[in-house]
């Protein structure tokens, strides 16, 4: 499912977006390697609470700028992922095979101490 260049953030009350069903989603930079790419557009996930929950097997998440996610899960109104892309296994009864691609992962959280930005390449799940 290709998903144009913008950017999207979830109102609080609506939380992150939830991906419960097998589905590839390509971003504005799907398939182009993240740690060279410099052209614009982007398809930028922004949001406090994180920006993707997986509750489904085999989802592909390709070419986006992922961001904004600075919410404690732990405090009040416990709504945070803790992540900008979610995915637990144990939790939702998934047996894997997600393929997490061709993004930038921008670490916005005010405890961290890590880099602002990492471009993130690998393809986990694929053998």
């Amino acid at each position: 499912m290709p998903v144009a260049r913008s950017t999207y953030w979830k109102e609080p009350t609506t939380s992150w977006f939830r991906v419960s069903k097998t589905v590839t989603l390509q971003g504005a930079q799907a398939g182009i390697d993240a740690r060279t790419r410099t052209a614009v557009p982007e398809s930028v996930m922004d949001n406090g609470d994180g920006d993707f929950q997986i509750l489904a097997d085999s989802v592909t998440i390709d070419g986006f700028t992922i961001q904004g996610a600075v919410n404690d899960p732990s405090a009040p109104p416990f709504t945070g992922l803790g992540a900008g892309i979610w995915s637990n296994p144990g939790f939702s009864g998934t047996h894997g095979g997600q393929v997490i691609a061709n993004n930038i992962i921008r670490i916005t959280s005010p405890a961290s101490s890590w880099p602002t930005m990492a471009p993130f390449r690998p393809s986990f799940g694929r053998t």
